[in-house]
């Protein structure tokens, strides 16, 4: 392997500068905004001279987002160990980031800003499709995305099929990233037993409560085999990633444990799929 790049993209005002500045911190030679014309031979030239851990921003700035696919597959060609991690966020949230710091959005000084988030999403959406990687940061601390990047970086590599399971409060509203919805509130809720109520959904007692009732085996079964269906087919459609998310009413039993027992079954019966579990709203 000659060396890793990460490759930072997105919505503007999603977090990629912070982004950028994370990976600095876990090693990574940062460069922003780099064209995709000349991304194969800046990383060559980087790495011939000893820096094998390399992470560009490439964006809206940078022109036609199908010239970076271009670029990723060619360095995936010439033996790099190359991720696309596109970074998302809730249009009211950008709009907030926007009016705090005043800057003008880069895609088009002319548009009014909704305009412009929204010009700028159909510009990059075919970019979002072949993303290893989607991470709604709506909802991000500086914290929170240090602890998702560190994550995603800690395994060598990211080729092959990545399956994102995500659990969620329905009351912050349902991840940006998704492809695939589950509602898990059909179950019985832990938090109106005592003794459950402020345990987590992959605690023992959480799990044991679930596994007495009927309606969460049968739920569960239905919902395996949909995913595993639909994650099988869009795999055959070229896509490297799909994020499935799982919400209930406050994030914290139902949709953890859904989650966790939906990230290990899809492990043990697709070897070859990369695995991610995170719960955003366990607190």
């Amino acid at each position: 392997m000659k060396g890793r790049i990460i490759v930072i993209t997105g919505i503007s005002g999603a977090g990629k500068t912070s982004a950028l500045d994370i990976l600095e911190d876990f090693g990574f030679f940062c460069v922003d905004n780099i064209p995709p014309e000349i991304l194969n031979q800046f990383c060559d030239i980087l790495v011939s001279s000893g820096r094998t851990k390399l992470a560009v921003v490439v964006d809206s700035r940078s022109g036609d987002p199908r010239k970076v696919l271009k670029a990723v597959d060619e360095m995936r060609k010439e033996d790099y160990d190359v991720s696309v991690i596109f970074l998302d966020s809730s249009d009211e949230v950008i709009l907030k980031r926007y009016a705090f710091t005043r800057r003008p959005h880069p895609f088009d000084s002319n548009l009014s800003l909704e305009e412009s988030i929204k010009r700028e999403r159909e510009f990059l959406e075919v970019l979002r499709e072949r993303s290893d990687f989607v991470l709604d940061t709506s909802s991000y601390s500086m914290n929170q995305l240090r602890n998702a990047l560190k994550k995603l970086i800690s395994e060598p590599g990211f080729s092959g099929f990545t399956v994102n399971i995500l659990s969620f409060s329905y009351k912050n509203g349902i991840p940006m990233s998704s492809d695939i919805v589950v509602d898990t509130r059909i179950l019985p809720n832990p938090y109106y037993v005592d003794e459950l109520k402020d345990l987590k959904g992959y605690e023992d007692k959480i799990v044991d409560f679930f596994s007495k009732i009927p309606l969460v085996e049968e739920f569960y079964r239905r919902i395996l085999d949909f995913v595993l269906f639909l994650l099988d087919n869009y795999k055959e459609t070229g896509r490297l990633s799909i994020t499935v998310s799982i919400g209930c009413t406050g994030g914290r039993h139902r949709s953890v444990y859904i989650a966790e027992r939906l990230g290990e079954d899809i492990k043990k019966l697709r070897e070859n799929y990369r695995v991610v579990v995170e719960h955003r709203d366990l607190g």
